[in-house]
C-alpha cells in the first residue's frame, strides 16, 4: 500500500477554508462510525487508499437524534394525557355513577321509581360525605 501526500499545484497551504477543521485526526482517534476509508487497486500496480473523517456530520447526527427522542417522548405524553383523559370520561366516571345509583337502589329499592335515581351520581356522594 501507498500512501501520497501530494502538495497543492498553487502552492497554498492546506485547510485554510473555514469550513475545513483545521485538526488532523488520525484513524486511532476516532471510532469507525466517524471515519470512511475507501480504496482502489489498479490492475498490477498500487492500492490507493482514501480516508476521511464525518466526525462533524456524526455529531450533527447524534444532535439530530437527540432531538427525535425528545419530540417522541413530547408527543407520547400528550397523547398518555389525552387517552386519560377520555378513558376517565368514557369509561370511569359512568361507573361511578351507575354503581351510586345501585347504592341508592340497595338503600331504598322505592327510589327506583322516582327521579331521584337519574340524578344520583358522583356528586351526591361528595356531598354526603
Amino acid at each position: 500500500m501507498i500512501l501520497l501526500d501530494i502538495p497543492d499545484p498553487f502552492g497554498a497551504p492546506w485547510n485554510t477554508d473555514s469550513y475545513v477543521q483545521s485538526r488532523l485526526y488520525s484513524l486511532e482517534e476516532l471510532r469507525p462510525d466517524e471515519y470512511k476509508v475507501y480504496d482502489e487497486t489498479v490492475i498490477d500496480g498500487p492500492t490507493f487508499l482514501v480516508a476521511y473523517s464525518t466526525l462533524e456530520y456524526a455529531g450533527i447526527e447524534a444532535i439530530i437524534g437527540i432531538c427525535r427522542t425528545l419530540f417522541v417522548c413530547l408527543v407520547l405524553s400528550v397523547c398518555a394525557i389525552y387517552f386519560q383523559q377520555d378513558a376517565n370520561n368514557l369509561v370511569l366516571i359512568p361507573i361511578e355513577r351507575m354503581l351510586e345509583k345501585v347504592r341508592l337502589i340497595a338503600k331504598n329499592p322505592l327510589v327506583a321509581a322516582t327521579d331521584e335515581v337519574e340524578k344520583a351520581g358522583i356528586m351526591t356522594t361528595m356531598g354526603e360525605k
